[in-house]
């Protein structure tokens, strides 16, 4: 006795697609002076780290960045070469 394996073809599911209408799309800055590079850099280290840009700078100089969220400092860091003096 022979057996036929019946199955239906698997569907794939249904994705919402979003549509990006109605969005507006801002440039995005070719270059910003050290100036305001230095106003980024305190403005995200008081948001992430509660603590000023000057002082961030001068414990990420020295390494003593004991009791700071190392994900916060990373994110923070990476505006430090723009905002060099």
């Amino acid at each position: 006795m022979a057996y036929k394996l019946v199955t239906t073809p698997r569907k794939r599911p249904t994705v919402p697609r979003f549509a990006v209408q109605g969005r507006t799309r801002q440039k995005a800055p070719e270059f910003i002076s050290k100036r305001e590079a230095a106003e980024l850099l305190d403005r995200q280290s008081r948001r992430y780290l509660n603590i000023s840009g000057k002082e961030f700078r001068e414990r990420y100089d020295s390494g003593d960045l004991a009791g700071l969220d190392p994900v916060a400092v990373r994110r923070v860091s990476f505006i430090l070469p723009m905002s060099d003096e």
